[in-house]
Order: structure tokens, then C-alpha cells, then sequence
């Protein structure tokens, strides 16, 4: 069977990407079984029914006032859109095509590749922090801040510890956010004192940790407030370490389920990695800048020190060469006596 004698509907079926029609009061007129999909809506629930009435979400938000200027002005309009709650987080790409009857509308799922897109320029984020923080505590905070802008989430929802070998702790590095009494205990973590913290154990066995059991995050056991206010429903927490060397742990409290959580697994993987080259790297060269202040020190007091020597060489010279010609000269005198004698 040749195209020209499909239905117009099987073709419209057949489509990979959604597509829907609206006429010109924004009714739906058809969906079809990717928009299905895509929108978690069945087509019972949607034909009939104004476009405005069915997204609520839409009256004020971008993509409904592009239906709006799609069907005012005849022009085309796209949008790219997020769909993000605890169970559910799509990317799709609207193309809106104005006609003699209203709109047609196709969707796009682009997920895969806005997901690509934004772990590309998160990356990217982290390297120029990596390259440009003037000390460990910068690096650290911008870090914070920009795995929170990536993932929408507060800023206290991302914690970042350093190890502190001498007393076996984990200092909290950033963000650096007001805390009450108790709430001080988030910034220094004896490590054998708090084994059941997710954090600690990914610390120790340097292994991912992903759980929907919150009591067991450290922000939720200081500062509970701070976690059932919010919409968190995982847990994750990632060692930071290069081969054997323990340099810390992060925490992250997410908005997403544990299923979508552990789709990110890889690419959290991959960002450690580099949070975790980039912490040494800054922490060697902090190292490095302490050795040549050292070294700067010394031969700065070596230098003194020959100085001070030579001002003595000098004054030594100036102030007692006279009265030495006379010790020296009368030495010799009480020699040539001796010999006389």
C-alpha cells in the first residue's frame, strides 16, 4: 500500500512524535497515541476540552501564550518545555503550525538530548570553577552552587565534605549557609562517631549510596526542618577519592524518585571524578604555594643573615683595624725581644 492511500489518521498514528489539533477556540480535535504518551493523557480526556482547561499550568506559562500567538497571528511558533515532578521528568519540543481551523501542535520527546545537553554544560561549569577558584573554599562553593542551579534545588540540599586526616573528620566545605546550635554539628563529622550517615559510609567504602531512607542523611539528623519542608524523596551520597586517597564525600537530596535518580548514576559518577581531580589538584597547589612561601621565608632569612654578616665584616674592619696594626705590631716587637735575648 502506497502512501496516497493511507487514512490521513493512520499516518498521524504511525508518527513517532506526538500530535494533537486544536480549533480556534483551543478545543481538542484529535490526539493521537504518542501524544498519548508523551503527556500521560488518554485521548478520552482530552477531545472535546479546551487546551487551557486540561493544562491548568498553561494560562500563565510560556507555551500557552505561544498557542496564543501561534492562532492570533498566524505566524508558527516552537517552545522547548519541562515536564519535572518526583516521578517523572520529559523534555519535549512543541512545533505550532497555525491553519484555516485552528492549530496543529507536534511534540518531540527531546529528553535524551536536553539531558545530554545540560550534563554537558554542568561539566563545563565545573572545569572553568576548577581552573579559575582562587582557593579550595571557592572551588568548593561554586561547585555547590552549580550542581544546585543543574538539579533546581536549594542550596543546602547539596553538601561537600573535606577529609580532615589528623582527627579523622569531615569538615563541611560548602555551601556555607546560618545555622543554629545544633546545626553546627553539620560542619565537622567524627567519622567513627557517625557510621550510619549514608556520607559516612560511602567515605569509607568509597561506593555510591542512593537510598529514600532520609533519616540516614546528615542534613536531615541536624537540621530536619530543612528536609520536610522540601520535596525530597532520595538520597545520594558519592566518595570523592583517587585510587586509595580519601578526599571527602557529597551529599545530594533530590526532588526525583530513586528510579530516576539512578539513571543520573553514571553522569554523577563522571562529575565526582572531576570534582574530585579538581579538589586535589587545588589542594596540591595550595600545598605548593605554602612550600614556596616556605622557601621564600628561608631565603629571605638567609639573605638577612648574609647581610647582618657583612655589615659586621664591615664594621669589624672599619672599627678595629687600628687598634689590631698596634696588638699586631707590638706582638712582633716582644718577638724580635725574645729572639735577642
Amino acid at each position: 500500500m502506497t502512501h496516497s492511500n493511507l487514512d490521513p489518521e493512520e499516518i498521524l498514528e504511525s508518527i513517532s512524535g506526538g500530535f494533537f489539533a486544536l480549533d480556534k477556540n483551543f478545543i481538542f480535535t484529535y490526539f493521537n497515541k504518542a501524544a498519548e504518551e508523551g503527556t500521560q493523557f488518554s485521548r478520552s480526556e482530552v477531545l472535546g476540552k479546551n487546551i487551557f482547561e486540561v493544562f491548568l499550568n498553561l494560562e500563565n506559562d510560556e507555551l500557552g501564550e505561544k498557542y496564543r500567538r501561534a492562532m492570533e497571528t498566524q505566524s508558527f511558533q516552537s517552545h522547548e518545555k519541562r515536564y519535572l515532578d518526583n516521578n517523572y521528568d520529559r523534555w519535549f519540543d512543541f512545533r505550532i503550525y497555525p491553519n484555516q481551523n485552528g492549530l496543529s501542535v507536534f511534540l518531540q520527546d527531546i529528553t535524551e538530548q536536553k539531558r545530554q545537553e545540560l550534563q554537558r554544560n554542568l561539566l563545563l561549569e565545573v572545569s572553568h570553577v576548577i581552573n579559575t577558584a582562587g582557593q579550595l573554599e571557592d572551588l568548593c562553593g561554586d561547585i555547590v552552587t552549580a550542581i544546585t542551579l543543574h538539579y533546581e534545588l536549594p542550596i543546602q540540599n547539596v553538601l561537600l565534605y573535606f577529609h580532615r586526616q589528623h582527627d579523622e573528620q569531615l569538615i563541611l566545605l560548602a555551601p556555607d549557609v546560618p545555622t543554629s546550635d545544633l546545626q553546627k554539628n553539620l560542619y565537622a563529622l567524627s567519622i567513627v562517631q557517625n557510621s550510619h550517615f549514608a556520607s559516612i559510609e560511602a567515605f569509607t567504602t568509597g561506593t555510591k549510596v542512593v537510598t529514600t531512607d532520609l533519616s540516614r542523611s546528615i542534613l536531615y539528623s541536624f537540621a530536619p526542618e530543612k528536609v520536610v519542608t522540601s520535596n525530597v524523596t532520595t538520597l545520594v551520597s558519592l566518595p570523592l577519592r583517587i585510587e586509595k586517597e580519601k578526599l571527602g564525600v557529597l551529599e545530594i537530596l533530590i526532588n526525583t524518585s530513586r528510579e530516576l535518580v539512578e539513571k543520573e548514576m553514571s553522569f554523577l559518577s563522571l562529575l565526582t571524578s572531576e570534582i574530585t581531580l579538581g579538589i586535589s589538584r587545588r589542594g596540591l597547589i595550595d600545598e605548593l604555594r605554602v612550600k614556596n612561601v616556605d622557601l621564600e621565608i628561608q631565603r629571605s632569612q638567609t639573605q638577612e643573615a648574609h647581610d647582618k654578616l657583612k655589615r659586621f665584616l664591615a664594621f669589624f674592619s672599619h672599627e678595629l683595624r687600628s687598634p689590631l696594626n698596634s696588638i699586631i705590631g707590638f706582638s712582633d716587637l716582644i718577638t724580635e725581644e725574645g729572639t735577642a735575648l
